[in-house]
């Protein structure tokens, strides 16, 4: 393994997190190959001055990549920061970290420049009941007006 785990880091803040992998393509065969690398999980993000902690718990899976060996870059999306990262040990592919911008600010201070600061911060729906409640509200809407529809339709 490049990067082997170095177990819990305590003096960190813990994350969720939306983990994708994306290989780089280079031609149709590439792109072919790249869907059996393509995957999205729900990872747990820790970081210090030295590295960043990535764990995948459907995978019990761990990884500690030192800050020293990635190149990180971010930006604020439309839903939350997006984070990028490539090692030196796997050039080929890029690890792509959707999260709060809270935690971005926190996780990845000593590997990015800080990002523009917006109000209100994004997050994340999972982590916020207002944007969970606005969510489910509008399932329930879209539910009832088709259930409505169908019900005229029968008629």
């Amino acid at each position: 393994m490049h990067y082997p785990d170095k177990g819990l880091l305590p003096d960190s803040g813990s994350y969720n997190s939306i983990v994708q992998t994306e290989p780089q393509v280079d031609g149709f065969l590439s792109w072919l190959r790249s869907f059996k690398h393509s995957n999205s999980f729900v990872g747990v993000l820790c970081a210090r001055t030295d590295g960043l902690r990535i764990f995948i718990a459907v995978d019990d899976f761990a990884v500690f990549i030192p800050w020293a060996e990635a190149t990180a870059s971010a930006e604020r999306g439309w839903l939350a920061t997006t984070v990028r990262v490539k090692t030196s040990a796997v050039p080929s592919l890029t690890l792509v970290f959707n999260l709060d911008d809270d935690a971005a600010d926190d996780l990845f201070r000593s590997a990015i420049p800080a990002l523009p600061r917006r109000a209100p911060h994004r997050r994340l729906w999972w982590g916020t009941s207002m944007q969970a409640g606005w969510a489910v509200s509008l399932a329930v809407a879209v539910s009832a007006g088709l259930i409505g529809w169908l019900i005229w339709r029968v008629k």
